[in-house]
């Protein structure tokens, strides 16, 4: 898993202090914590953060839009918040098994004997607690298959570290089970695509096809269809055959409180979404349905550049 800081609320944000050997890596500034909002943006699968930049400067909304004013009539980005906002997008959930003695072929087989994945598995695990453990509240925005992601990878981490914190998490346009018939993505649509990523003819044409599902728009299409270009199809692999086999945890320490559904999401068929929450324990009054596809780019805008959410 990669976590990334983004820089989207007009002035930088302020950054989480991490492990003693993180900040020289990754570029973070370490800064004081005590009235830190962490918000973590988990990305869906292929996913990665220049693209997302890049969707974000071709897609852009009124400001006014973006974020609410504040009393004095000061846009959010000119607006001084009370408290600092990190904002990081995790992504890239499958790097670690490039990298370790598993691999994707060992992958592969452990997977077909219904062998779950644990998020403690991946080193970026840590360094997510880290971030975690420093701040005074948490806020989560999970898109598509990130929405497994979040579940499984905050799940996972001690409830210590969760203890006293604010946390609000808000799902887009994917499911807890991410891979099901009746509750997901039907599972021989998931297995013909992880088939076909693994043939190098088929991979990148695969892709595009994807990048099309994804979204329409002109401006966004043609960001995906440009990065799946060139992508790393073993990445890519990786990452999906681990998305939805990550272990859920056994308790609830949090809980996803609002969803945003798409009409047209040619990924997450709305009824089988619709199923999900249902099962989950959401209310009608808690999901919102768009009049958008699978990537509601002004939503994710508005959740990730307002100073406070109001849903």
């Amino acid at each position: 898993m990669q976590i990334t800081p983004l820089k989207l609320l007009g002035k930088p944000t302020a950054a989480v202090q991490l492990a003693p050997c993180s900040p020289a890596q990754h570029g973070f500034h370490a800064e004081s914590t005590n009235n830190t909002t962490l918000r973590l943006f988990f990305a869906g699968f292929g996913q990665d953060p220049q693209l997302f930049s890049q969707c974000l400067t071709a897609y852009r909304a009124v400001p006014s839009e973006l974020a609410p004013l504040d009393a004095k009539g000061s846009s959010a980005s000119d607006a001084e918040p009370q408290s600092h906002i990190a904002v990081y997008m995790l992504s890239h959930y499958g790097d670690w098994v490039l990298h370790s003695d598993q691999g994707v072929a060992q992958l592969q087989a452990e997977l077909s004997a219904s062998k779950a994945i644990s998020p403690q598995c991946d080193p970026a695990w840590r360094e997510l607690q880290e971030l975690v453990r420093n701040c005074a509240q948490v806020e989560i925005v999970a898109w598509s298959f990130g929405v497994r992601a979040a579940l499984a990878y905050m799940g996972s981490l001690p409830p210590e570290i969760l203890a006293g914190k604010t946390i609000k998490a808000i799902a887009v346009c994917g499911t807890v089970e991410a891979v099901d018939d009746a509750y997901g993505i039907p599972a021989a649509t998931y297995s013909h695509m992880c088939r076909a990523l693994l043939h190098p003819r088929l991979g990148p044409k695969t892709m595009q096809g994807f990048a099309q599902q994804v979204t329409t728009k002109a401006e966004l299409l043609s960001c995906f269809q440009n990065y799946y270009r060139n992508a790393d199809l073993q990445q890519l692999v990786a990452e999906l055959l681990v998305l939805p086999h990550l272990q859920l945890p056994d308790s609830d320490t949090w809980c996803f409180t609002h969803v945003y559904l798409s009409k047209s999401d040619a990924i997450f068929a709305l009824n089988n979404a619709q199923a999900s929450w249902l099962r989950y324990g959401l209310s009608v009054e808690q999901c919102t349905l768009l009049e958008d596809e699978h990537l509601p780019m002004h939503t994710l805008q508005h959740l990730l550049c307002a100073l406070q959410w109001h849903v």
